[in-house]
């Protein structure tokens, strides 16, 4: 048996590639094109910037050993769409809390997926929009938390949720936000290194993992066909990247509709 390989970094992985790449459904020039080392695997992921604030990327790729992915993210929210392997045919609500985040990718299994990166300025506003969304009683365990998080990273609280969430998901910023009525948010914090099941109290650790279905939901048969779409995108240019905004705009729309159905 093969020992797995720990990954921090995906490009650590993988090398630039070309946009004229037979095995990518669609690209451009301005397309950033990763192919996968050889003797780690093969496939590639492709970045495509539809706004300062809004990446799409398309991963089609699989390792020839089992990996395990342990890094700290931090500044962004994702949406995953995920087409093949285990969770296959879910969607996962991935936010930025500056903690470490441990996963493992199996042998030959093809990681094919769409992921949607928002950062800021988008960011707070999806992030708001998922949290709407949320029932009274979900959103308390939420917020204890995000307060624990917090409480680890910074040895205080905050006084609103916002504030937390906030300075949680801009981790790292040197600068004080301004609010509608012209006070500033306060100075956001450096992630943490450790892992969140270090952070939270055994109690909060196993309600958090209660609350996998709110941030794990299905592909429904109308997203689905939106994928599609990206993936077939006929267009090249400035056409090409409105197109796929508007379609990745509406994938998100969808989702999020979904948590008020389900």
């Amino acid at each position: 048996m093969k020992t797995p390989l720990i990954m921090t970094r995906l490009d650590d992985w993988f090398s630039p590639g070309s946009p004229s790449n037979s095995k990518l459904f669609h690209a451009d020039d301005s397309d950033r094109i990763h192919v996968c080392s050889p003797h780690l695997g093969q496939g590639y992921y492709q970045e495509i910037q539809l706004r300062d604030d809004v990446t799409l990327l398309i991963h089609d790729f699989s390792f020839s050993h089992d990996v395990v992915k342990t890094s700290v993210k931090r500044n962004h929210l994702k949406f995953e769409f995920r087409l093949t392997g285990l969770d296959a045919g879910y969607s996962f609500f991935v936010p930025s809390l500056g903690v470490r985040e441990l996963g493992v990718i199996r042998t030959q299994t093809r990681a094919f997926e769409i992921e949607i990166i928002f950062k800021q300025p988008a960011l707070t506003a999806y992030a708001q929009a998922f949290v709407e969304r949320l029932s009274p009683q979900t959103l308390a365990i939420g917020e204890r938390i995000l307060q624990a998080i917090y409480r680890c990273q910074e040895g205080k609280l905050v006084s609103t949720t916002a504030n937390t969430l906030y300075r949680i998901i801009n981790g790292g910023s040197a600068h004080n936000r301004p609010t509608s009525n012209g006070q500033t948010m306060p100075t956001a914090i450096t992630p943490n290194s450790d892992f969140t099941e270090h952070i939270l109290s055994e109690t909060l650790y196993a309600e958090a993992l209660d609350l996998d279905h709110i941030a794990r939901s299905p592909i429904t048969p109308e997203m689905m066909e939106v994928i599609g779409q990206i993936l077939s995108c006929p267009y090249q240019g400035t056409v090409r990247r409105t197109y796929l905004k508007c379609r990745v705009l509406q994938l998100v729309h969808l989702r999020l509709e979904a948590m008020v159905k389900s």
